[in-house]
């Protein structure tokens, strides 16, 4: 509404003045005039900026709605909104929308400036066991020498067996100690623990070892559970989409050659990965003969042993193979004759 003396005040405002100065009584819900519908039935929402109050415009204009319908008003440091009016309801949409887009715009800055940091190779973030950030926010090797040897004798023993499970259990025959970072000390204190197969595995697997600098080698990715956003994190990404690979980036424990045989050892060990062409995994437990490293001759992937009656050699994709090929035989001529 517009008063006399031209300046602009929404109807619930001239309902808070009249609350203030107890001078408008018809502005009373039992007056039953045109102004009853600024009483509010339930106490207002107060806010020091009311906009601020959603993660996003959706949220935000959920919230107007149940004000709506509630008879709830509005109120911030800039103005007290009604949102049953039409010209209150407009102006907190239109905050809404302004301070999605601040906090948008904030967002994107403060990702974009990060990302070149880290483009230029600073560390911004902990920096894994063996190694200690520096003050112009690079890394380096840590000055304790037990801890330098033990992660040195880690791939050393990689390099001689060839198999991560192979190295756990030389470490635990040997009842050998390795370096990790404790969690309950948010991951700045090392401490020594019994090898477990994650962390030797993620020991060998993390390229920073090998003086590299990496960003973005894991991604988030979203899908739609029950009509919501549903997200997962931790995904792995293939080496050439890495964002951002600055070699010889620190002092490494082993080289980058090194760790790339490392990281094709591995893949050969998995068997069931494993192609034709590839090295030779490595050997599987049982008393089957060459059991891990026989191959199919028609998919290439390592054979799987079957211990039934008698030691046998099968694989699992030629088998399915054998199946759907019976099964199209089987049915393509039904349906032809249908």
């Amino acid at each position: 509404m517009i008063c006399g003396n031209g300046h602009r005040h929404s109807a619930s405002s001239v309902w808070l003045s009249s609350m203030k100065t107890r001078a408008a009584p018809e502005l009373a819900p039992s007056s039953g005039g045109a102004s009853a519908g600024c009483w509010p039935q339930y106490a207002p929402v107060l806010a020091l900026e009311a906009s601020r109050l959603a993660r996003n415009n959706r949220d935000w204009h959920h919230l107007i709605d149940l004000c709506a319908k509630a008879g709830t008003l509005v109120i911030d440091h800039d103005g007290i909104y009604d949102p049953r009016l039409l010209n209150d309801r407009l102006l907190l949409g239109l905050e809404g929308t302004m301070s999605e887009f601040e906090i948008s715009l904030l967002r994107q800055r403060a990702m974009e400036a990060r990302r070149q940091k880290v483009g230029r190779g600073l560390v911004l973030t902990q920096v894994p066991v063996g190694y200690a950030r520096t003050e112009d926010e690079g890394m380096e090797k840590t000055p304790d020498r037990q801890i330098q040897e033990a992660i040195t004798g880690i791939f050393r023993k990689f390099r001689e067996l060839g198999s991560v499970r192979e190295v756990l259990l030389w470490y635990r025959d040997e009842k050998l100690l390795i370096p990790a970072l404790s969690r309950e000390s948010g991951h700045r204190k090392v401490i020594w623990i019994e090898p477990i197969y994650p962390r030797i595995f993620g020991l060998l697997k993390n390229p920073t070892y090998a003086g590299v600098f990496v960003w973005g080698r894991n991604h988030t990715r979203t899908s739609i559970v029950d009509g919501r956003a549903h997200k997962t994190r931790g995904h792995a990404r293939p080496l050439e989409q890495w964002e951002v690979t600055i070699p010889n980036h620190h002092e490494g424990y082993i080289t980058w050659e090194e760790f790339m045989r490392n990281q094709q050892q591995i893949r050969a060990n998995a068997g069931w990965n494993a192609h034709m062409g590839s090295t030779n995994g490595a050997v599987r437990n049982g008393p089957a003969l060459l059991a891990g490293l026989l191959r199919c001759g028609r998919c290439g992937r390592a054979l799987q042993v079957a211990y039934a009656r008698s030691k046998q050699h099968g694989c699992v994709i030629g088998a399915l193979e054998i199946e759907v090929s019976r099964w199209f035989a089987v049915a393509l001529p039904s349906q032809a004759h249908a």
